[in-house]
């Protein structure tokens, strides 16, 4: 639903609000991000040699082994090479899904702002063109996918966001830091009216740009818990890593002992081992 609206108490030239109370099917394409850190990539397979004899220094409080080996033998697994069918196909599947998500809803860059995890200053940008927009919704929730579907088209969203606070920014103000301070215009209560955005800036007859904001309205309102839940593991994840980054700080592990291996290369010339 569409309401033209007006606030004269602001010096924002008020487009459109549009409730997302009753909003569509949509959903997330793929996992959402939890914020766990990734699986360590496996040893590497290390060669066999035998020590010929060893030296044992310390530098610096640091046990430094010196070995001389025989020359290692190494066996090195050839790689599998894609076969230019193999290379052709991926290549298509690319180009196909590229070309679906660009017919559909599109690609599209947002910047948001949110203030206090409650109102949120959204920028994004359509085919050259700038929009903006207040939301009543937290964007932070909006984060950790890069595609969705919502309205029968497909979207991939790459969002780049970021927090701060009126009463922050009132105190940089004080301190002499210029910082503008928004005027927030009211939006509807987001727990009784649902999600719902307020258009500044834009053309609103681009209706190309203007489904976009809908489909990730009605996507915040239906995935709702979901994308709660995925931030919440985020933000536990993120805490997580920053106490065991504080504790290596204060307590840093031991530097390991270095080992060092070496072994005299043969040389060839003219086909015959140089000694």
């Amino acid at each position: 639903m569409n309401f033209p609206l007006s606030l004269s108490s602001t010096s924002i030239s008020i487009i459109l609000l549009s409730l997302c109370a009753h909003a569509q099917e949509a959903r997330i394409s793929g996992t959402i991000a939890d914020g766990k850190p990734s699986a360590p990539a496996p040893a590497k397979e290390r060669p066999k040699y035998n020590i010929k004899w060893s030296r044992v220094e310390y530098r610096n409080g640091r046990k430094v082994t010196m070995n001389n080996i025989e020359a290692p033998v190494l066996r090195i697994k050839p790689k599998k090479v894609p076969t230019a069918e193999e290379i052709a196909r991926v290549e298509e599947e690319w180009q196909t899904k590229f070309k679906d998500i660009k017919e559909s809803g599109g690609f599209v860059t947002v910047s948001a702002t949110i203030y206090d995890h409650k109102t949120t200053h959204v920028r994004w940008w359509y085919e050259g063109e700038k929009f903006e927009a207040w939301s009543n919704v937290d964007w932070n929730y909006l984060g950790g996918f890069i595609g969705f579907e919502a309205r029968d088209k497909r979207y991939d969203m790459m969002l780049f966001s970021g927090n701060t606070s009126a009463q922050s920014l009132k105190e940089q103000n004080k301190r002499g830091y210029e910082v503008t301070i928004p005027r927030i215009p009211k939006l509807p209560n987001l727990a009784e009216k649902g999600a719902s955005y307020m258009l500044i800036k834009g053309d609103e007859s681009n209706e190309r740009s203007m489904e976009f904001i809908e489909a990730i309205h009605d996507l915040y309102a239906i995935e709702k818990p979901r994308l709660k839940a995925a931030h919440r593991e985020r933000e536990k994840n993120r805490l997580i890593w920053r106490g065991k980054q504080e504790e290596l700080r204060k307590n840093p592990l031991p530097k390991p002992d270095i080992i060092i291996n070496y072994w005299k290369k043969k040389t060839t010339r003219d086909g015959k081992v140089v000694k």
